[in-house]
């Protein structure tokens, strides 16, 4: 079952949208998450005693799923909604299904730490990736012909004219970028400076914007005042490139740029101007339209659009609970930062998911879950270190008085 988990979550992590690697119709995303189904249900037969909350946890997130995207799935078909409309919106959120097989492959400590550090080195080799790729396109060692041809018919890629791209994938470079500032050694610096380089020339403004507020956030909550200092102007130089000088360097990319920001505005006002009372509470349910597109950018507008504020309650769940774990661990503890860096990454991908639909996609939402198990992992052992301590404490002032 182990090898099962890294190689789920090493596809995750690197494989972007999921259909890099294709037999057919079927994708490698696909073959696994099979197979995690498969392997969620030996391990809810052979799991431990112990980590019966964890489990039952999991499979009530997993009930709770299928009862408020049911209920979008049924009003979608009351509508007469179109059959492949309908599986196209349920099919993407089904990685809940996999939260009873994350929660207990991630009851252990040792397996939370080692999963951190994949994640980081994923964010480093989608890095070092990204900006050979760059430099061969403005050095004209890669032809941008038929570099664009091989990674345009993959569905993962877009061009920001001929010199930079952006990839799916690159959602782990942002969350790389939260693990590696509590690496404690000089290669995790240097994985820092790559990433946030990389990520710069994505030319990507959401993601600037997600990984800057939630590095600022977090330095700022744990008081590290030079480190927000240094961030902040990070944030400012690079804010300049993305929105200013890069932009200039690559022909056709501020109309391609303009064309988006209207898309968004015109998907809101179209909601605006068609919403009710039942759209609200309950959505349009699955398979309906927002300005006549199925699917947008922003995920909290296309959940309430579909599912109404049942929707938006549900999906918001596991950030709240998120800040529940992280709270509950000890600032004293070991893996006080690493809890850290888990709950920032979350707020990461909320925010970014505001103009990026990766919340509702494997992508986004397999890091959730991985995320929000890791913390009440975390959460548990440091109670557990905690009461340890208390009891040791008291066991030495009694051994004092009696002496």
């Amino acid at each position: 079952m182990r090898v099962l988990y890294t190689l789920t979550i090493l596809e995750l992590f690197l494989g972007g949208g999921g259909r890099l690697i294709e037999f057919g119709p079927v994708t490698l995303r696909m073959v696994l998450f099979v197979l995690c189904i498969c392997g969620s249900m030996a391990l809810l037969l052979f799991h431990k005693k112990g980590d019966g909350d964890t489990v039952l946890f999991s499979l009530g997130l997993s009930v709770v799923y299928l009862l408020v995207h049911g209920l979008g799935f049924f009003n979608g078909a009351v509508r007469r909604a179109d059959w492949a409309d309908l599986l196209n919106d349920a099919q993407p959120s089904l990685y809940w299904m996999l939260a009873p097989f994350f929660a207990i492959m991630l009851s252990s400590v040792s397996v939370v730490r080692s999963t951190a550090t994949m994640l980081s080195l994923s964010g480093v080799m989608l890095a070092l990736m990204y900006l050979i790729s760059v430099a061969g396109l403005w050095s004209g060692i890669l032809e941008f012909d038929k570099f664009y041809q091989a990674l345009d018919s993959t569905s993962e890629f877009f061009f920001r004219g001929e010199n930079f791209f952006f990839y799916k994938g690159f959602l782990y470079l942002a969350i790389s970028s939260v693990f590696l500032l509590h690496m404690k050694n000089r290669w995790s610096n240097v994985g820092l400076i790559l990433v946030v380089v990389a990520l710069t020339l994505t030319l990507t403004r959401g993601f600037v914007i997600s990984t800057a507020a939630s590095i600022l956030f977090m330095l700022f909550g744990l008081r590290r005042w030079k480190a927000l200092a240094v961030a902040l102007l990070l944030t400012l130089v690079s804010g300049f490139f993305v929105w200013f000088y890069l932009p200039g360097t690559s022909a056709g990319f501020s109309e391609q740029r303009e064309v988006s920001n209207n898309v968004r505005l015109d998907d809101l006002s179209f909601m605006l101007e068609n919403v009710n009372f039942s759209t609200l509470l309950l959505g349009e349910g699955f398979g309906s339209y927002i300005n006549e597109r199925l699917n947008i950018e922003n995920s909290f507008l296309w959940i309430g659009w579909k599912l109404g504020l049942v929707g938006l309650v549900f999906w918001l769940f596991p950030l709240v609970m998120s800040y529940v774990y992280y709270r509950r661990i000890n600032k004293k503890d070991l893996d006080y930062h690493l809890g850290c860096a888990f709950f920032y990454s979350i707020f990461l991908v909320y925010i970014q998911t505001g103009s990026n639909p990766f919340l509702n996609n494997p992508i986004g939402l397999s890091f959730v879950l991985i995320s929000l198990f890791s913390l009440r992992t975390l959460a548990k052992n440091s109670n557990s270190r905690q009461s340890a301590r208390e009891l040791a404490a008291r066991f030495d002032k009694a051994s004092v008085a009696i002496l």
